[in-house]
């Protein structure tokens, strides 16, 4: 709480700290259902409602041949990097994500509307993601969405 006080031309603001009384089992109790409930409804949007959402917008409607996630064009680049020597923003590592998330070479043209621009899925992050990433370059890519 913020008090303030005139004294001739200048103001004085004291800053008075609120008492929140002391910790009670219940209200210990209430802060955690609470939470439990804020993390059970995250879960059931992002796994019931989210998930099902963007499969049918993008693989059943025909746009995606698969839905790989955010983590599918970084891994992919990284191994590009590593393994192979190649650039991570180059068009083989980009052809190589595009393949596996429309089943084709995404050719973009931007004098179409908006609404028709597709993304490219390439590796679009800074290079030191690579670093962070390069311990999933010998597993395969379903184990490393998995991964701890």
């Amino acid at each position: 709480m913020v008090v303030s006080r005139t004294q001739g031309h200048h103001r004085e603001f004291a800053l008075t700290r609120l008492d929140p009384g002391p910790a009670t089992p219940l209200k210990n109790w209430f802060w955690l259902v609470l939470s439990l409930l804020a993390l059970s409804t995250s879960w059931f949007y992002k796994h019931r409602i989210q998930g099902p959402w963007e499969y049918h917008v993008n693989v059943d409607s025909g746009k995606m041949k698969a839905q790989l996630g955010d983590l599918f064009s970084p891994w992919v680049g990284t191994r590009g990097l590593l393994l192979y020597g190649r650039n991570p923003y180059g068009p083989e590592v980009s052809r190589e994500i595009q393949l596996a998330f429309y089943g084709r070479v995404i050719t973009q043209r931007y004098d179409q509307p908006a609404e028709q621009l597709i993304d490219e899925q390439r590796f679009a992050y800074p290079v030191y993601v690579v670093f962070l990433l390069a311990p999933t370059v010998h597993v395969a890519f379903a184990d490393a969405q998995i991964w701890p």
